[in-house]
């Protein structure tokens, strides 16, 4: 038993590590198939989640809603009656920075008032000033002031205090005031800048809060990730349990290959395995958190180029390892291995 137990851990001495940019080439072009699998399949299944859910109602309410919210940019504006919100298109998800308290001030007191007011929320311009401005309140950078007034600020006035700002450094901010709103003299810029940040990212929640974004984004999440499982079970699966030595197109056009990670003929389950990390580690990620993704493809570069045997994070957990097949004789097992090596005594006997 203690000579198995040896046999077992014997290394496959002839196989070689695949070099590490013949590896990317191969990761590129299997990601450039991913996406493309991804795209078609795309194309197919929408027509089927049009068919079963009510998708084009869903989204049509979505689409108008984020165009008439004020929080986008549009290529051109709205009409005051949305006629033309059809043809309207969304540019960016969000609006410059010196637009957040105009974006604000519209969202809330046109598409909160025209959508979803009640009866204790009314969004009127009163409703902005007290709950979003908080200007009734000791510690608002805001208050009231008569227009006409000597003292009154005209809509846009930037004036506020420069204390601790410079001439060559002042924040950029919307310089947007509501109409009777003035800065107090004590407000610097940095608050304002602050505090529109503040109120902008508040009402992308309230928008986001809907259950109709909810409802929208819940559908398009469960389509991609099953576009997503599809195309990377084609790729990451399907084809390397039909292909020789585990291979990708990718590894197939780069002639290189999977091992266990002793070196020798990789089986189904752990190909199977290795599939279903790269699946949940790498691709689920990408469409939780691109910025995870970015962070783990970087450590399994990394790991790859440094580590003895050109592991990647994917390797080490799923117990295998990618060789050159240009360099590398996989045997089927250990016994095949020593087979092809006999030890020194016996070929000395033979001879």
């Amino acid at each position: 038993m203690k000579f198995k137990n040896r046999i077992d851990i014997i290394e496959n001495t002839d196989i070689e590590s695949a070099p590490v940019m013949r590896r990317v080439g191969a990761t590129l072009i299997d990601f450039a198939l991913f996406f493309l699998l991804f795209f078609l399949i795309g194309l197919a299944v929408r027509p089927i989640f049009n068919a079963t859910t009510d998708m084009v109602n869903i989204t049509t309410t979505y689409q108008h809603s984020l165009k008439k919210s004020g929080l986008v940019t549009l290529d051109t504006p709205l009409s005051q009656d949305y006629s033309n919100i059809d043809e309207v298109k969304v540019t960016l998800n969000s609006v410059e920075e010196t637009r957040f308290a105009s974006a604000t001030y519209t969202f809330y007191t046109r598409f909160m008032a025209e959508n979803h007011a009640t009866e204790t929320d009314s969004y009127d311009h009163e409703w902005y000033l007290v709950n979003i401005l908080k200007i009734d309140e000791s510690n608002a950078y805001f208050v009231r002031v008569v227009e006409g007034s000597v003292d009154a600020h005209i809509l846009a006035s930037s004036d506020v205090s420069t204390s601790e700002t410079t001439s060559e450094e002042v924040p950029t901010y919307d310089t947007f005031l509501p109409t009777g709103v003035a800065l107090k003299s004590t407000t610097t810029a940095t608050d304002v800048q602050t505090f529109y940040r503040t109120i902008y990212s508040g009402a992308i929640g309230v928008f986001n809060g809907f259950e109709f974004v909810r409802e929208y984004r819940d559908i398009l999440f469960f389509e991609s990730t099953l576009n997503m499982l599809v195309a990377a079970s084609i790729v990451y699966l399907s084809i390397p349990l039909f292909l020789r030595n585990g291979q990708t197109i990718g590894k197939l056009i780069f002639r290189l290959g999977l091992s266990d990670n002793h070196g020798y003929r990789v089986r189904w389950g752990r190909i199977v395995g290795r599939a279903a990390i790269f699946f949940l580690v790498y691709l689920f990620t990408l469409q939780i958190q691109p910025f995870i993704w970015l962070i783990l493809t970087f450590v399994s570069l990394t790991m790859t180029i440094f580590s003895r045997k050109a592991l990647g994070l994917h390797d080490y957990m799923s117990f295998s390892r990618v060789v050159d097949l240009k360099k590398s004789i996989i045997h089927e097992d250990v016994h095949a291995f020593i087979a092809a090596h006999p030890p020194v005594e016996n070929m000395v006997d033979n001879e």
